[in-house]
């Protein structure tokens, strides 16, 4: 006959059994005490390490080429990443080429194709973007940074 407690007890599934689950957003110290009938007690401790950098990926290049690789740009998010909140692509006299709001995390037609307006192709040439992407923990990271479009 065991009985399990599980402290701290918020942010478990279930603090007083054997297994339990584990919603951690910050790294947290858990330590877990067994008690039998005798009431012999064992305690241990577990620190379950948070890792808080958030997995997004942003390309530097890309070719439109219609080759089938690397034809669109795309934000890609991964652990960590709710959501794509805004992308933009600015030309180097700062005219925006490309914008676009609330995109799903992987994506290809949410990227950019190296169009603007009517299917204009853009020249070859380094563009910037920013983005903004919204992490699980409800906070928003600014990612900034510049692209090579090639042929």
């Amino acid at each position: 006959n065991l009985t399990f407690e599980w402290f701290p007890k918020d942010s478990l599934s279930c603090a007083t059994c054997a297994e339990t689950e584990v919603l951690a957003l910050q790294t947290t110290s858990y330590r877990l005490v067994v008690t039998d009938d005798l009431g012999c007690v064992l305690e241990s401790d577990f620190l379950l390490q948070v890792d808080r950098q958030a997995k997004v990926f942003i390309p530097n290049a890309f070719s439109p080429n219609g080759d089938g690789v690397n034809d669109v740009w795309l934000v890609q998010g991964g652990i960590g990443v709710e959501r794509i909140v805004d992308i933009s692509i600015y030309d180097r006299w700062g005219q925006q080429l490309y914008s676009r709001a609330d995109c799903p995390l992987i994506a290809p037609a949410s990227g950019w194709n190296g169009e603007v307006g009517a299917g204009e192709r853009m020249n070859p040439g380094v563009y910037v973007y920013t983005c903004t992407v919204k992490l699980v923990n409800g906070e928003l990271e600014q990612y900034n940074g510049s692209i090579l479009l090639t042929y």
